[in-house]
């Protein structure tokens, strides 16, 4: 089983390995954008035509216990929530692409663990304002790239028919 989750662990990177990359700038009078990591904001950037971007992630959570109403330590075995979402952009047109997410869930307890197929995520961005020459001088001209966004998440169909609370 270990093994399996090392593997599992390393599919992205053994998938996705290039060695060094080294980039360089193609346009000096582009302005560079002010965060950087989709985590953190996505991307302003449509992928043009004939393009793709795959960028994999595996997320890790053990579950120890938790706190009772008296806020003492209430200790269970340990739980493990890994999945792996690979966000996977596909350019359409020079302002228009696509965007899938597939997730996989693994989850292992007591020496029990469980493979699941997470919910599916479709979207499409739309590119509103291109980059800015630095040296514009109206403020218009001197925005920062725009991209719009919808997105529709499809259940696996384990939530659909859960009882509601009472």
């Amino acid at each position: 089983m270990r093994k399996r989750f090392l593997i599992f662990l390393m599919l992205p990177l053994l998938l996705f390995s290039e060695g060094k990359v080294f980039y360089s700038q193609s346009n000096e009078s582009v302005i560079p954008p002010w965060l950087t990591g989709p985590l953190i904001a996505p991307t302003a950037h449509v992928v043009p035509l004939g393009h793709y971007n795959i960028e994999p992630y595996i997320f890790a959570t053990a579950f120890t216990g938790t706190y009772s109403s008296e806020w003492d330590v209430v200790k269970f075995p340990t739980f493990w929530n890994s999945f792996l979402q690979i966000p996977t952009m596909i350019g359409l047109v020079s302002w228009l692409d696509v965007i899938i997410t597939p997730t996989v869930n693994w989850n292992y307890s007591q020496h029990q663990a469980a493979w699941t197929v997470g919910d599916l995520l479709f979207g499409e961005g739309l590119h509103v304002l291109e980059h800015a020459d630095l040296h514009a001088e109206h403020l218009v001209e001197r925005a920062h790239p725009l991209r719009v966004a919808a997105r529709e998440v499809v259940v696996d169909g384990h939530e659909v028919h859960a009882p509601a609370a009472q």
